[in-house]
């Protein structure tokens, strides 16, 4: 299996950094690129270039942890913010647009709640995803269970 390409959509949360870490050391053991990706999700009610600084602001430092931990580890790291009406249609896209063969995700255990307010981004990631996509979750009694949301 050859992976030379990977998305990591970053929130910077507790299972987002997990999976990151994860996705620096497939791309380290592949001599991948991994692109850190961070979606600013519009509300129909606004343009889609929308300015919205304290998302964006958001976004920044979810993908420059992402950046960080790269080079760290040896691994560069590109980053992306995009501003989209759904993040589970901007990652597919990117997925498309890019050519990566492995999107890297991470869930929380209160994934479940998310859902019923939110919609599940996971989901449709794995449904729709034009190549193969990894998902981990922090677990019951994990000791970043404070980080969730």
């Amino acid at each position: 299996m050859e992976i030379k390409k990977v998305l990591v959509p970053a929130v910077g949360h507790a299972h987002s950094r997990m999976m990151a870490a994860f996705a620096m050391d497939i791309a380290k053991r592949h001599n991948a690129s991994v692109t850190a990706m961070y979606v600013v999700e519009v509300p129909s009610g606004l343009p889609i270039d929308a300015a919205l600084p304290e998302e964006a602001e958001e976004g920044e430092r979810a993908v420059e942890e992402v950046m960080a931990m790269g080079a760290r580890l040896e691994v560069a790291v590109a980053t992306k913010i995009v501003n989209a009406r759904s993040a589970a249609d901007a990652i597919i896209d990117e997925a498309e647009a890019g050519g990566y063969d492995l999107i890297v995700l991470g869930v929380s255990r209160r994934r479940v709640i998310a859902q019923l307010l939110y919609g599940d981004v996971v989901s449709e990631v794995m449904k729709r995803a034009p190549c193969m996509v990894c998902v981990g979750r922090v677990g019951k009694g994990s000791r970043h269970e404070e980080d969730e949301a």
